[in-house]
């Protein structure tokens, strides 16, 4: 969750060591790590730490997913591999389990609008002009045969908006599900180029949903 700008950074690090003053060196050698941690590992590594993490008193990971918010909005805005980050660790708090045999949803009219945010917010991540957006939104509506609803503006998908998006999708059944990651694949791959932070917000999200990830290339692009 730190920054790539070197003025945020530094102020998160800072901020990091304020709350954990008995800990200074342990934070220092910890940044220092992840600072070199390449970033293809980073989901393997959350993927093991939350088991983990799953363990610590309630009070502590309330404080847990606070300090995560507090990094996250640190440059004021939140991206989606942000978000599903909150929403794993959110989900994996939980005291009460999802039921991953009960799929309330097993009809994508019920989802229109969810699919669609979802869709609208990863195409908005392409950085793609806005007749390509528009384009690409279509074609993806058509592959879920849903011929009605615009793309959706980015300022429209608040953090709050995709995160409650999320939670409802997990109900989704696993065929409903497949076909979103699928698609959701299709517009990480639309220009050929797997970059990072797309791999690692759909898979993010794909934990989130409890979905296999879509195939991928091997190779990505920072």
């Amino acid at each position: 969750l730190l920054d790539d700008n070197e003025q945020i950074r530094q102020q998160q690090q800072a901020w990091l060591l304020e709350q954990y003053p008995d800990a200074a060196n342990y934070v220092k050698t910890l940044t220092l790590l992840s600072s070199s941690l390449q970033e293809r590992l980073a989901i393997p590594l959350v993927e093991l730490l939350v088991p983990l993490l799953k363990t610590l008193d309630s009070d502590v990971q309330k404080g847990l997913l606070e300090q995560v918010l507090v990094l996250a909005k640190w440059d004021k805005k939140l991206n989606l591999f942000e978000i599903c980050l909150y929403s794993l660790l959110k989900q994996s708090f939980s005291e009460v389990l999802p039921d991953r045999s009960s799929h309330t949803i097993k009809k994508i009219n019920v989802v229109a609008y969810e699919f669609n945010c979802i869709v609208s917010c990863l195409i908005h991540n392409t950085g793609s002009g806005e007749t390509e957006k528009q384009a690409l939104h279509q074609r993806m509506l058509n592959v879920f045969t849903m011929k009605q609803g615009a793309l959706i503006a980015e300022k429209e998908l608040s953090a709050k908006k995709i995160y409650l998006t999320l939670k409802k999708l997990s109900a989704l059944s696993p065929m409903l599900k497949r076909s979103l990651m699928d698609v959701c694949g299709d517009i990480v791959l639309h220009d050929g180029i797997v970059r990072a932070q797309e791999y690692q917000a759909l898979k993010l999200m794909s934990l989130v949903l409890a979905c296999p990830m879509p195939a991928l290339p091997l190779t990505t692009n920072t």
